[in-house]
């Protein structure tokens, strides 16, 4: 009896032991509230100039930018370096490569076997009996005959790889809105500056007529039209200034920097086609189905089209996964046992039989998502060439009609208020024309503005659709994308 008492308690002394050490290689949880001062300080801290910001600038220096000038935030960013600090410090960016964390995560993890299970069975005969207690251990093992753990793996790669793809298009629409709203700051800029150039011409102006008032060659009614505009303008500079302000706020916004962060900009250069831009084709389907493919305009690139695929893979893999997920794992529960005082070896088979259930629901709606995403690819291209037809149109028509003012519009009404400015200073001034004259040349200089302004839209339109960034497979900034550091450094999707 007591040779009994001392092999079961090895049993269960052993059993124990395998029960602890499992507890101990599990991990344990430790609270992370977020830093809010310290992040703070951080956003207070954040400038073009930092060294990650330049080191990232480099990083990006490869065909086709590898021309490009070296990254200096001293002489006031440009389009191209305000695209670098973006993709820095944006906080849309920055979330979103976090977020690619929770896919790398599966990656590293999918296609694990299921952890063993420990049965313990214990019981007592309640009647006399010489060997009154029965001891039963077990470790159940999952044997993936089905191949489901190989297809888990290569379901958790591809949704790695549309979040990459949607970071990917995040950072690409993320710059053209920097773009965007570089011109927009531009364009409020050099209207500012015709409405205050006005006023200064007015204020000259304005001397001559209090002086021929004076003289009586001129009425008070008539002087008074030229106060009236002089008021009238000051208070449409103060808007345009307040409005040049809400752009450059705009601006700080796009590139993550903190509103008493410094951020110098350059004066000039936004209210251009951006780089790499290519003249027009006169219709963008007619092109297409010239080669046959949209590979050579750069659409089969745009990340809302490599997204749209990824997510199309995706489905096509949780589809496969799903139908292979019918067909049972075989479980194993090997163990040891004692029963009337004689030791026994066990082995206990387990296989679900798929009569019934067999995973249908699962099926049914992986293949529903495959034939939306399969519809959404489609969509995406369909999209991707309207789009483009659309910008091109918009830029040939806006680049007509900055043309048209630029020489045609703009040259005559500054000649107008030359010679009526001419006449005045000779004495022979006619109030209302000198008046119509400079409302004129300023509406002139504001039109071409706000045709350069369209010009410049309609070409960003364009160059976003066309000249996406593909995204490399391989980039090692992907795969450390949700890796922090101190100095802000971010993981580029391209």
């Amino acid at each position: 009896m007591s040779s009994h008492r001392t092999r079961s308690g090895r049993r269960a002394a052993a059993l124990g032991s395998i029960a602890v050490l499992t507890a101990t290689g599990c991990q344990s949880y430790t609270a992370a509230p977020p830093a809010l001062e310290r992040h703070l300080d951080e956003w207070l801290a954040r400038s073009p100039s930092a060294p990650a910001v330049a080191a990232f600038a480099q990083s990006l220096r490869a065909p086709p930018r590898e021309a490009a000038r070296p990254f200096d935030a001293s002489d006031g960013l440009d389009a191209d370096e305000a695209e670098v600090v973006a993709l820095v410090f944006n906080g849309e960016l920055r979330r979103a490569r976090l977020a690619t964390g929770l896919t790398l995560a599966g990656v590293d993890h999918a296609g694990a076997w299921s952890d063993p299970t420990l049965g313990v069975d214990i019981a007592k005969i309640v009647s006399s009996s010489a060997e009154p207690w029965k001891l039963f251990g077990s470790l159940g093992l999952t044997l993936p005959l089905s191949g489901r753990l190989e297809l888990e793996r290569t379901q958790a790669g591809r949704d790695h790889a549309v979040a990459r793809a949607r970071l990917a298009a995040a950072e690409w629409r993320t710059r053209m809105e920097v773009r965007r709203a570089l011109a927009e700051r531009e364009a409020a800029s050099r209207r500012a500056t015709v409405t205050h150039e006005a006023v200064a011409a007015l204020a000259e102006i304005i001397v001559v007529v209090d002086r021929m008032e004076q003289a009586g060659d001129l009425t008070r009614a008539e002087a008074r039209l030229f106060r009236i505009e002089q008021a009238t303008l000051m208070a449409r500079a103060a808007q345009l200034s307040a409005e040049l302000q809400r752009t450059h706020h705009a601006v700080r916004r796009l590139l993550g920097l903190a509103p008493s962060a410094e951020l110098p900009l350059a004066s000039e250069g936004a209210l251009a086609p951006p780089h790499a831009e290519e003249a027009p084709a006169n219709d963008a389907a007619t092109a297409l189905a010239n080669d046959g493919s949209a590979n050579d305009s750069g659409l089969r690139r745009h990340p809302a089209l490599v997204l749209a695929q990824a997510e199309h893979e995706a489905a096509e893999a949780a589809l496969e996964l799903e139908i292979r997920r019918q067909y049972p794992d075989l479980e194993l529960a090997p163990g040891l046992g004692r029963e009337d005082g004689l030791d026994q070896v066990l082995l206990g088979l387990s296989l679900p039989l798929p009569l019934f259930e067999r995973n249908r629901r699962a099926i049914a709606e992986a293949t529903a998502r495959r034939a939306l995403t399969g519809a959404e690819v489609a969509l995406a291209l369909e999209q991707l060439l309207d789009a483009r037809h659309a910008a091109e149109t918009e830029l040939a028509a806006a680049r007509a009609q900055r043309v048209a003012i630029e020489e045609g519009l703009v040259p005559l009404a500054d000649q107008q208020f030359a010679d009526a400015r001419h006449l005045a200073g000779l004495g022979e001034l006619h109030a209302l024309v000198l008046l119509d004259s400079l409302a004129r040349q300023r509406e002139a200089k504001l039109q071409l503005i706000d045709a350069a302004l369209a010009e410049t839209r309609a070409a960003i339109d364009r160059h976003e659709v066309v000249h996406a960034p593909p995204l490399h497979a391989g980039d090692h900034a992907i795969e450390s994308a949700t890796e922090t550091t101190t100095d802000d450094e971010p993981r580029s999707s391209r």
